[in-house]
């Protein structure tokens, strides 16, 4: 996944935009190609890729050469620009020449095709298996997109070496090897420690020495004094049983607190009609206030009506957009003549079918 920094400059209060080449966008409702630029074609980026610097959906889409074109049937595959299926075809040569393939036993032979059970290809000719040309000499070419992503081998992680050991005589924490020790049985992290021993505390995997009796464990793994402290995030407060917002304390009788991730941005007085919306408070009687999975929208006058929640952003039904929804998301599209929706994707229904949420071409 590509990482983009935040735009310099760039004020938004959405905690969702990124940046695409400097500026700010929205990769729920556009999509960023190699950083260029933003193609603000109702392209979420969840279900798009990118063609060069255009972006396009490969469920009805292929680009073949940095050319988007519509598929013209569901497993497509590219053959120079043009579209091929590789169970009935072969694209051969290094002009990418489709042929129409005789058999499943049928590859390549730079532009022509032979049969692999009968024949063999020897230097961009096809001679039966029983001639000499058909030893070690011969040649395959396939030239094919049905291998072009064979034989690519993916990075081993090479495993670390491994002792065998005596449980009686050693203990073993995170692959570190020690001697045992009556009353040091356990591990915290690659430490060895016992439950006996005095002012010593394992906190997140990590052996804590010389603390207090009756010191515990944080939630953010801090040991702290429960008895006169609280811990918020990784902040000591000299206060016991406090209310956590972020780093701060707060007053949960009082204010409200929002995601806690500002102190600044999220505390607001508690009211009868006070709700979070993501790392906002906002009023819900307020119709100009709309929340829609975490994200709040300002609202002008007039909208109230027209505007809906698909996922975190707003559809406007009078602009020809369709939200479709699955139980993991929801995704606005461009309306389009034969489109329908199946889960949370658009898709052509002259090239796919729907059954249960799933599609079969």
């Amino acid at each position: 996944m590509l990482c983009r920094k935040t735009c310099e400059g760039a004020k938004s209060e959405n905690p969702g935009m990124h940046c695409c080449a400097g500026k700010p966008y929205n990769p729920e409702t556009d999509t960023c190609c190699r950083d260029k630029g933003v193609f603000t074609d109702k392209m979420n980026e969840k279900v798009s890729k990118c063609c060069g610097l255009q972006a396009y959906n490969p469920l009805n889409e292929m680009c073949c050469d940095f050319t988007v074109q519509t598929k013209p049937f569901p497993m497509a595959e590219c053959c120079g620009k043009a579209a091929f299926s590789s169970k009935t075809q072969l694209c051969c040569g290094e002009n990418r020449k489709i042929l129409g393939r005789i058999s499943p036993d049928h590859r390549c032979c730079y532009e022509n095709q032979y049969n692999i059970k009968t024949e063999c290809c020897c230097s961009g000719q096809i001679q039966p298996k029983v001639s000499g040309c058909c030893g070690n000499n011969s040649t395959t070419r396939t030239d094919s997109a049905e291998t072009s992503e064979a034989g690519h081998e993916y990075g081993k992680s090479a495993k670390p070496p491994t002792t065998v050991y005596d449980p009686k005589t050693h203990i073993c924490c995170d692959g570190c090897l020690t001697k045992l020790e009556p009353w040091m049985d356990q591990c915290c992290g690659d430490s060895p420690h016992g439950l006996a021993q005095r002012g010593v505390l394992c906190c997140g995997n990590r052996l804590y020495h010389n603390r207090e009796d009756g010191e515990e464990c944080s939630e953010s793994g801090v040991p702290y004094k429960p008895f006169a402290e609280t811990v918020c995030a990784h902040k000591r407060h000299n206060s016991p049983g406090g209310h956590c917002c972020g780093e701060e304390l707060y007053q949960p009788n009082k204010t409200v607190c929002c995601k806690g991730q500002s102190v600044s941005q999220n505390r607001y007085d508690r009211g009868k009609y006070i709700r979070c919306c993501g790392i906002h408070a906002y009023n819900i009687s307020d119709p100009l206030k709309k929340c829609c999975k975490g994200t709040l929208h300002n609202l002008t006058t007039g909208e109230e009506n027209d505007l809906e929640c698909c996922g975190s952003e707003l559809l406007n039904a009078t602009n020809q957009e369709v939200c479709c929804t699955s139980e993991e998301q929801s995704l606005f599209y461009p309306a389009k003549d034969g489109f329908r929706c199946c889960g949370h994707h658009y898709y052509d229904s002259a090239l796919w079918s729907c059954c249960a949420g799933k599609l079969s071409p």
